[in-house]
């Protein structure tokens, strides 16, 4: 009996080490392996902030090519009597490393004011730049508010762009619709050579469409929703808006994908540029180790973001777009965030849903959200 007892103590001595270790290990912090940012601050637009109307989705380009990097942004306006897509464009008046603007211009399409794609309720026109037809001249990829996708190509020159009439792109012969809130880009996926087209949706899919023509003249015949390795569809909440950009400087691709609760998620890509591969998707994170959240002095969300090395000091810069048609810059920090397992646990999707289960069952009152 003796000996038995002795055995349960030792039991009960190596089970309170072992979780006692456990608890060490998932609280040790060690350096966040991706990039962070500070806290956010907003674009300024002569003495004011920029304001370009409602859900503004920002885009980094050089548009005049002078060798500063400009702001696109799209937008939903509403005059009173409709909603339009439109885009302003606003030149870089002070120099590459600092950015300045005073007023902004709408782009033209045809020759005449303004290109316009249709809004829908919380989207405008959602940007991206593309040489499309390889002529050498910078073209606009539009998505619009019903889930349609636009090219307007540039007809003059990098330096003076005039866009040409609105072209709906298809696959198989019809309009691309991806149900509402199209968000296009443009990226060789499969690394054929050929552009494709990647595109986030309502339903916080993003769909892709290979290339089945050739790089100048691409064609598209049926999409299907990007996936985890798991085969889950990737679902970035709803309104999933994607960027494409090598986020942690690994030399392949990833996702960085705006969304309807304000928070940027990162896709981080574990195979290659041919083969992209996503186990998950987590938080763009703070140096305060809080996310990143785009809540305007207005209030509301709905991120839509550009990626850039803004001020030129070699880090990896957001710029966010959301519901109050302003833009935060968000700047890169050179030092490593460090956090512990348990607090990186948290940050993904199904730690978030652990999170908040163990909080209602221990009487937290944290809802779930929708």
């Amino acid at each position: 009996m003796v000996k038995k007892r002795f055995g349960i103590f030792q039991i009960i001595i190596f089970s309170l080490f072992l979780i006692l270790a456990v608890l060490v290990v998932i609280n040790k912090k060690t350096a966040f392996p991706t990039p962070v940012l500070l806290d956010g601050e907003y674009i300024r637009d002569g003495a004011g902030d920029l304001d370009a109307g409602l859900w503004s989705v920002p885009l980094v380009y050089d548009w005049d090519n002078d060798g500063r990097k400009d702001l696109l942004v799209g937008q939903r306006y509403d005059d009173g009597k409709a909603s339009h897509g439109y885009i302003s464009f606003y030149e870089n008046i002070g120099t590459d490393e600092a950015p300045r603007f005073n007023g902004s211009s709408r782009l033209e399409a045809d020759g005449r004011c303004c290109l316009d794609v249709a809004a829908e309720a919380c989207q405008g026109s959602y940007i991206s730049v593309v040489d499309w037809n390889n002529d050498g001249l910078h073209d606009l990829l539009v998505g619009d508010g019903r889930g349609y996708i636009h090219i307007f190509l540039n007809t003059n020159t990098n330096a003076e762009p005039k866009l040409g009439g609105d072209t709906l792109i298809e696959a198989d012969g019809k309009a691309i619709k991806v149900g509402e809130k199209a968000a296009p880009v443009a990226e060789d996926w499969n690394g054929d050579g050929m552009k494709d087209l990647l595109v986030g949706n309502f339903d916080g899919n993003i769909k892709v469409y290979l290339n089945k023509g050739t790089d100048t003249a691409p064609l598209f015949g049926s999409s299907y929703n990007l996936k985890l390795r798991n085969g889950q569809d990737v679902k970035i909440v709803t309104r999933a808006a994607p960027r494409i950009f090598d986020w942690d400087r690994d030399g392949v691709k990833d996702i960085l994908a705006g969304e309807l609760e304000g928070y940027i998620y990162f896709l981080r890509n574990t195979g290659t540029n041919s083969n992209p591969i996503f186990d998950g998707y987590e938080k763009l994170l703070l140096t305060t180790g809080k996310p990143l959240l785009y809540s305007g002095k207005e209030g509301g969300h709905r991120t839509r973001l550009a990626v850039t090395d803004w001020n030129n000091d070699g880090a990896y810069d957001i710029l966010a777009g959301g519901t109050d048609g302003k833009v935060i810059f968000f700047a890169g920090s050179h030092e490593p965030l460090y956090l512990s397992i348990r607090e990186r646990i948290g940050l993904t999707k199904i730690g978030e849903k652990i999170i908040r289960r163990l909080k209602r069952l221990t009487g937290g009152n944290e809802r779930e959200r929708r």
